[in-house]
C-alpha cells in the first residue's frame, strides 16, 4: 500500500507539471517486498527494496524509479542518479501504543516493535526497561498486532502513515533531536538513467530544491562515515533562516552510547563544509569503533 500510495503521489505531480503526457505503473516486488518475516538485517539491509527496481530501470523497462530515500544505499548505483525529490513529507518517527500512552508513560517491560537498529538503540537509550522485538509487515499488519496485543507499542514513520492515510493511529511524535530520524526519513527520491537527458527534464519539474539538498547532506553522511544497514544512525540536515543546520548521531545497538554531533553553515557553503566537520567530531569520539562493531 505504502510503496503504491508514494508512486501515485509522484505520478500526480508529474501529471501536474507535465499535462500532455501518459504515465503507466509498472509494479515491481522487491526481495524486501516478499519476505515479510526476516528481519532486514539479516536480509542484508541496504538494497533489499532497491536493487531489483534498479534493474528494472537500467535495462530500461520502466523510465523512473520511485523509492523511499531513506532505502536507497548511500552510494548511487552506477549510470544512476536522483532526477528529482519532491517536497519532503514528515521526517520524524512516532510512538504508536496499544494503550494510549506516551513512551515516558509506558510501564517498564512493555514490547515495542521495530524493525530498524536506530529506532531500536533510540528507545533503549531514554527507556531501558522497555523490551524492544523485531517486527515486519506492511504498516496496516504492524498496527494490527498492536491491537491484537502482540506488541503494546510501535515506533514508526510518521510519514509512512501519513501517506497510507493511517495517521490518527499516532499516539505521540518524537522530536527528531532526541530521536534523530534516518537520513532521507520522509522524502521521496525519483530516480533515473543518468545520461536521460528527456526524462531528467520530465523529473526536474517535480523537483524541490531545499528537500533535494537536505537529502543530498544526509546521505553524505553516511558515506563519510561508511555506516552500513545494521548501524544505528540518524541524521537531518533542516533548512532555517540563516543557513543549513545537520544533526547526526550514532548509537550502539542497545542504545548504551549515544554520540551526538550538530553544526550550521550558510547556504552559499558547500555540503561538505557541512558534513565533514559534524563527521569528525563524532569519530573524535568512537563513532567508527561503534559502526564497525554493529557492521
Amino acid at each position: 500500500m505504502l510503496a503504491a500510495s508514494q508512486t501515485n503521489q509522484v505520478i500526480e505531480l508529474l501529471k501536474q507539471m507535465n499535462p500532455g503526457l501518459t504515465f503507466t505503473v509498472v509494479t515491481v516486488r522487491t526481495v524486501g517486498d516478499r519476505d515479510s518475516t526476516t528481519s532486514l538485517e539479516k536480509m542484508g539491509g541496504t538494497g533489499v527494496f532497491t536493487a531489483q527496481i534498479e534493474r528494472e530501470l537500467l535495462e530500461g523497462t520502466v523510465d523512473i524509479a520511485v523509492h523511499s530515500a531513506k532505502d536507497l544505499p548511500s552510494d548511487m548505483t552506477d549510470d544512476l542518479t536522483i532526477g528529482a525529490v519532491p517536497l519532503r513529507e514528515a521526517c520524524e518517527d512516532v510512538w504508536i501504543s496499544g494503550d494510549n500512552m506516551l513512551l515516558a508513560d509506558t510501564l517498564p517491560g512493555s514490547v515495542v516493535g521495530t524493525g530498524s537498529p536506530r529506532r531500536r538503540a533510540q528507545i533503549l537509550h531514554v527507556r531501558p526497561d522497555l523490551k524492544v522485538m523485531d517486527i515486519r509487515g506492511n504498516i496496516e499488519t504492524r498496527l494490527r498486532k498492536v491491537v491484537t496485543g502482540q506488541y503494546d507499542a510501535l515506533v514508526m514513520a510518521h510519514a509512512g502513515l501519513k501517506r497510507a492515510g493511517l495517521d490518527y493511529n499516532i499516539t505521540e511524535i518524537l522530536p527528531p533531536e532526541k530521536f534523530v530520524p534516518a537520513p532521507g526519513q520522509g522524502a521521496l527520491a525519483v530516480q533515473i538513467r543518468h545520461g536521460d537527458q528527456r526524462i531528467r527534464e520530465i523529473a526536474a519539474s517535480i523537483d524541490d530544491p531545499i528537500s533535494h539538498r537536505c537529502l543530498g547532506i544526509e546521505r553524505l553522511l553516511l558515506r563519510r562515515l561508511n555506516a552500513g544497514c545494521s548501524a544505528a544512525v540518524g541524521g537531518l540536515a533542516i533548512f532555517h533562516d540563516d543557513g543549513i543546520r545537520l544533526i547526526a548521531v550514532v548509537l550502539d545497538k542497545n542504545g548504551t552510547r549515544r554520540l551526538y554531533a550538530e553544526g550550521s553553515i550558510p547556504p552559499e557553503q558547500t555540503d561538505e563544509a557541512l558534513v565533514d566537520p559534524v563527521v569528525s567530531e563524532l569519530l573524535a569520539h568512537g563513532a567508527k569503533e561503534i559502526i564497525d562493531a554493529e557492521g
